[in-house]
């Protein structure tokens, strides 16, 4: 069964970025390597997540 995340609809997601639909800046966008996601601007173990 595959995992399914659903998103407000005003933040987008191309399967590697997320982000606001409007006003996406470095600082509100997340980054999805396949594995992790995580902040595309100072990431660090804190503020990661694993996707498994």
């Amino acid at each position: 069964m595959a995992n399914m995340i659903e998103l407000p609809s005003n933040w987008v997601c191309d399967g590697k970025e997320l982000k606001p639909k409007s006003g996406a800046s470095s600082s509100n966008t997340w980054i999805f390597d396949g594995e992790e996601i995580k902040p595309k601007t100072s990431a660090s173990s804190s503020n990661k997540w694993i996707w498994n």
